[in-house]
């Protein structure tokens, strides 16, 4: 007798069947899972890259760092050669005990290695000279820089110490100014200005999830237009007073340059970003040289405007009004009237040498400051 083949699945197998033919149904949770593990992906890249940002600040930043500087920059150019004539004094002691010195108004400058030991006595020597230390915070806007930051040797803490107005005569700034002065002076060997290493740390590269886009994320879009309203409003305003001082004083209108508002804005972005690298790696902001001329200005404008141009000057400064719910507006009139105030900067401002210009300004993270530069271009 011929037996007859059962064809009947077991129960087993036609839940397995019916579990591979079955179609994917969407539902809610699905996307809110998919959308907590993208948010959670972000971070991770978001904090690894702070953290190589944080690592990257902290090698860069010089042992010391003394600038004087109370006018604008101004390099002239004759064919490819770019001169600098007139510039901040600027002296700068690496991690890795490199020292270099500069002078006013030129390129020219001195370097040599000092050893541990001469590095630890400078130091310990500005530590205990004791001089007025720069409060974090400021109640106007500042256009000039003099001032000395330093690395505690104990708490590996930035210090900075004021050498301004009547602080410049005090005994504390004077010993400081004079040990660093002996320091520069001994056995050095010459070396440009453009030689000298950056202080300022590179923006990152924009990566799909990087922090400002986190931020942007967190803090909402209207958030983040509010920033970029400000710094628009800002520069809005402080072009037009500029423009109404040379009205005023029977000059013609500058040309407003495109290409400059993109160098300026490079390098308000550069102040910026160490301003927020230094809140984020020491607590606090930079509080010495929170602004300072662009290191290679030529080649600032060489790529945003191209390279035929025979003179440019540069206008910096800082404004710490956006913390203080002040608004753009009037932030920008505090700016200008500081620039007004000093005679360098005020030169810029009314010159019949220069024909364009433009302005830059960025705030910081923390909305606790705004940084302002200001080209002016002669073709």
């Amino acid at each position: 007798m011929t037996q007859k083949k059962n064809t009947t699945l077991k129960k087993s197998n036609v839940a397995r069947s019916n579990k591979v033919n079955t179609k994917y149904k969407f539902k809610p949770w699905h996307a809110m899972a998919g959308l907590a593990l993208f948010i959670a992906g972000g971070f991770v890249v978001a904090y690894s890259q702070a953290a190589t940002e944080t690592a990257a600040f902290k090698k860069t930043q010089p042992l010391i760092h003394y600038e004087y500087s109370d006018a604008p920059t101004i390099v002239e150019k004759n064919n490819s050669t770019a001169t600098l004539t007139q510039g901040p004094k600027t002296i700068q002691l690496t991690k890795d005990g490199d020292l270099y010195c500069f002078e006013k108004n030129t390129d020219a400058g001195n370097n040599r290695k000092l050893s541990a030991a001469e590095i630890r006595g400078l130091l310990n020597e500005l530590k205990a000279a004791q001089p007025t230390q720069i409060a974090v915070s400021s109640e106007t806007a500042t256009i000039s820089a003099q001032s000395i930051t330093y690395l505690d040797p104990a708490s590996n803490q930035p210090i900075s110490i004021d050498l301004a107005g009547k602080n410049a005569t005090s005994p504390g700034a004077i010993k400081v100014s004079a040990a660093l002065e002996k320091a520069c002076k001994t056995n050095p060997k010459p070396v440009k200005r453009k030689d000298a290493p950056s202080a300022s740390v590179a923006k990152p590269k924009t990566t799909t999830f990087n922090i400002n886009s986190i931020q942007r994320s967190l803090i909402g879009v209207a958030q983040a237009a509010e920033y970029q309203q400000y710094n628009d409003q800002f520069n809005i305003t402080l072009l037009s007073l500029i423009q109404k001082a040379r009205r005023d004083a029977r000059l013609a209108e500058y040309i407003v340059t495109p290409c400059l508002n993109k160098s300026a804005n490079e390098w308000s972005g550069v102040m910026a970003n160490r301003w927020n690298q230094s809140v984020a790696t020491f607590g606090v902001p930079p509080g010495d040289y929170k602004q300072w001329h662009s290191e290679n200005l030529m080649g600032l404008v060489d790529k945003h405007c191209g390279v035929n141009w025979r003179g440019v000057a540069e206008n910096v400064g800082w404004n710490p009004a956006a913390a203080k719910g002040i608004n753009a507006n009037q932030a920008a009139l505090a700016m200008f009237t500081n620039y007004m105030n000093s005679t360098g900067h005020r030169a810029a401002i009314l010159s019949t040498s220069y024909r364009e210009v433009n302005v830059g300004s960025i705030m910081t993270q923390d909305k606790k400051a705004i940084f302002n530069t200001t080209h002016f271009l002669r073709r």
